[in-house]
């Protein structure tokens, strides 16, 4: 990631073309979303897909957005639903403590 980063930067001084710019930060939120599926955060990911759409919109890059943002909402929902659970298993605790 720190390559990618210096990339971008480095592109960014010497004016490269955008298209490669976008092809740094693409490959940055790849790297990213390998970890987000363990680390459970889509967020730097996300950020970096969007970042590279900005530079340079490619399809493939718009899909990688979608899927990564899919999976953050996916996961947010799972979240919650662990939350609702939680909240009547405790609930329903107290409840029967009477």
């Amino acid at each position: 990631m720190r390559d990618c980063d210096e990339a971008v930067k480095r592109g960014r001084e010497l004016s490269t073309d955008n298209k490669l710019i976008a092809k740094a930060l693409t490959r940055k939120a790849a790297a990213l979303l390998e970890l987000a599926d363990c680390a459970r955060d889509y967020a730097p990911a996300i950020r970096a897909l969007r970042q590279s759409l900005d530079e340079h919109h490619s399809e493939e890059t718009l899909e990688k957005l979608n899927k990564a943002e899919s999976a953050r909402n996916d996961l947010e929902a799972q979240e919650r639903l662990h939350q609702a659970a939680d909240h009547h298993r405790e609930r329903s605790l107290r409840v029967a403590r009477f």
